[in-house]
């Protein structure tokens, strides 16, 4: 890395903004995309084009920086998330896509950070019991009169009260980013109000994003046979 020769570019650093406006450039129809992993070097005046230490990052099977202890969410090639630790030296074959964050703050809907009050802009990823649901939040914060931030307990017991088992204190304060395609304006936008750039509606380029999007409505199979005379008819869908 130019003026760090001792540690290995990872990823570009690139705004959440920027990641959307990428992923539908090349045919992605990516509707909503959110800041992920914290990085280093973290030093003044944080404009570094590169990160590294960004913990274990896999990209389309492609493994763009390896596992060094801390909490991942996973996609596996048969499409099941996880949320867990993957050891170092641990075999990835079968993960499409891995983002990785700072620490746990709720664990099989434990809480597991202690109550420290310190408010701070936030992104948390949360994952249902049943592994069927994700929660993606953002916490505006250090701007007085608007929103101070949230607690790390805080950010758990919000997420278990929405239904999270599982959640991870990713890359939060001044990267905390939401970023979402508004089809109004034909273009993403950043709605979250990210501190400390002197600029409004403006974001930090970041190790890496999450993007979610929309790959169509369901294919549904019609399926032959009949409804007997007495069975009574379906109810309406609401």
């Amino acid at each position: 890395m130019p003026d760090y020769p001792d540690l290995t570019i990872s990823t570009c650093r690139q705004t959440a903004l920027d990641f959307v406006k990428e992923m539908r450039r090349k045919g992605l129809n990516v509707v909503l995309a959110v800041n992920a992993a914290p990085w280093k070097p973290w030093e003044k005046p944080f404009t570094q084009p590169y990160a590294t230490g960004i913990g274990l990052a896999v990209a389309d099977h492609e493994v763009v920086s390896p596992p060094d202890g801390r909490p991942s969410l996973i996609w596996k090639n048969d499409g099941k998330m996880e949320m867990r630790i993957v050891n170092v030296g641990e075999e990835l074959k079968d993960i499409q896509l891995a983002v990785s964050g700072f620490q746990f703050i709720l664990r099989d809907g434990k809480t597991t950070v202690d109550d420290n009050p310190r408010l701070e802009p936030r992104t948390f990823y949360g994952l249902s019991r049943d592994r069927h649901s994700l929660y993606l939040v953002t916490v505006d914060g250090r701007q007085k009169d608007y929103s101070e931030g949230m607690a790390l307990n805080e950010g758990a017991q919000y997420l278990k009260h929405f239904g999270a088992a599982d959640a991870i204190n990713m890359d939060g304060g001044g990267s905390t980013s939401l970023v979402i395609f508004n089809p109004a304006k034909g273009a993403p936008e950043l709605v979250n109000l990210p501190p400390g750039t002197g600029l409004p509606r403006a974001s930090r380029a970041v190790a890496n994003s999450l993007g979610v999007y929309y790959a169509g409505p369901p294919t549904i199979k019609p399926v032959s046979g009949k409804r007997a005379a007495s069975e009574p008819p379906a109810p309406p869908v609401q």
